[in-house]
């Protein structure tokens, strides 16, 4: 299955200390992009805009011009003339609007003034801009260092990391996952750039279809705000796949089954399926037994705590409100829900869970929850059945905690 570099097994993650006059990279909700002309009449306007210098090929020997395909740089961009009714333009919007650099916070606003003067700049109209290509990501400050919270990082979707810049760690830390249409990337950008640290978590559809089911389907849809919140929200998603492992676990504290999980599946090769392989319920329990000794057993809860400040970086770019915005998609897991039988920590479950899994806790476990619930209920509604002068639910001893309220 390849090389294995297992993850550090701290048990005192590096506290940084942000300084507060170093500028942050990259603080865009939106950056690179692709666009696509396709309206010869737009794109006439283009060649003939005196800032665009299009650069073709000739033939040496018969001295004919080779009209596609044609390139120019301008600005920020890379504009590619691929025929008469085809032009290609790729490049940084952010960059665009802060005159080549990316060192301050993008936000709505800026945004929609950067479409405007980019449009403005080219003679061309929004809506005739199509996106192929679209990068989203934030920018976020943990208190732990961020080349250390990225060695927590076991895969995203049973997919193990691609570290294509492993060789050169003394310049930057990068990881990146590649997942169907897109590409989820993490970045140390504090040692990137040797600036204050800062964690960048990035989201690239390298197809139209990655972004089209948000609404972003022209350059005109990334003004509304609708739009971007959908974004937003599509990054977070992509979040949900990504699995930690937590340095702070003592394994000498661990019972023994529990050691032998937490070892075999910080190997991100046992969380690999292959292609068109369905995942087997064993895979599955050991996947979700997992979750739940890091969530139980761990002191560092990077899951919840980078979803959260993911979530205030994007309401923070989109002038939200922080509370009411993403909280499906940042605050469930950080609620602490209960088996409403047996009372037992159920958090790490699906949010719609009441009882216990019995892929989580066994099948016979489940079964008792289940039945016990079940049980109490049937007596109740027995008993009422047959008329009473009272709420008898009160008096009723619940020692198994079973919710009684709505029967």
């Amino acid at each position: 299955m390849g090389s294995y570099n297992a993850p550090l097994r701290l048990f005192n993650f590096t506290k940084c200390k942000n300084t507060p006059h170093l500028k942050t990279k990259d603080t865009a909700m939106v950056d690179y992009l692709k666009l696509w002309l396709t309206d010869s009449e737009q794109i006439a306007r283009v060649r003939a805009n005196p800032l665009c210098d299009f650069e073709g090929k000739f033939k040496f020997n018969s001295g004919d011009t080779i009209h596609y395909p044609a390139d120019c740089k301008w600005s920020e961009f890379t504009l590619e003339l691929k025929s008469s009714t085809w032009l290609e333009i790729t490049g940084s919007l952010h960059k665009y609007w802060n005159n080549g650099s990316n060192e301050n916070d993008f936000t709505l606003k800026d945004i929609r003034l950067a479409i405007a003067n980019f449009c403005n700049d080219l003679n061309i109209s929004a809506e005739y801009a199509h996106l192929i290509n679209l990068e989203i990501g934030v920018n976020i400050n943990p208190v732990f260092n961020a080349s250390e919270v990225i060695e927590q990082i076991i895969c995203y979707n049973n997919k193990r990391p691609l570290r294509p810049y492993d060789g050169k760690k003394a310049v930057f830390y990068f990881i990146e996952f590649k997942h169907n249409e897109h590409y989820l990337k993490i970045y140390d950008k504090g040692k990137q750039y040797e600036t204050v640290n800062t964690l960048r978590i990035e989201y690239k559809a390298i197809t139209s279809r990655g972004i089209n089911t948000t609404g972003a389907i022209t350059l005109k849809d990334l003004n509304d705000k609708d739009v971007l919140q959908e974004l937003g929200m599509k990054l977070m998603q992509f979040y949900n796949g990504i699995v930690f492992t937590d340095s702070s676990i003592n394994c000498n504290e661990l019972a023994k089954k529990e050691e032998l999980l937490l070892l075999t599946m910080e190997n991100p090769n046992n969380w690999v399926i292959p292609k068109n392989v369905k995942k087997s319920t064993t895979q599955l329990r050991k996947e979700n037994r997992f979750k739940s000794l890091i969530q139980t057993k761990g002191e560092r809860k990077l899951y919840p705590f980078i979803r959260t400040l993911i979530e205030r970086k994007i309401n923070e770019l989109l002038n939200m409100d922080c509370i009411n915005s993403l909280s499906d998609y940042t605050l469930k897991p950080m609620q602490n829900r209960t088996c409403q039988t047996c009372g037992k920590d159920i958090s790490h479950q699906k949010g719609g869970s009441k009882y216990c899994r019995d892929i989580l806790v066994g099948k016979v476990l489940t079964h008792d929850c289940r039945n016990n619930s079940n049980n109490l209920r049937y007596k109740i509604e027995k008993i009422q059945s047959k008329g009473v002068l009272f709420d008898i639910i009160p008096f009723i001893i619940n020692n198994n905690k079973i919710q009684l309220h709505g029967i």
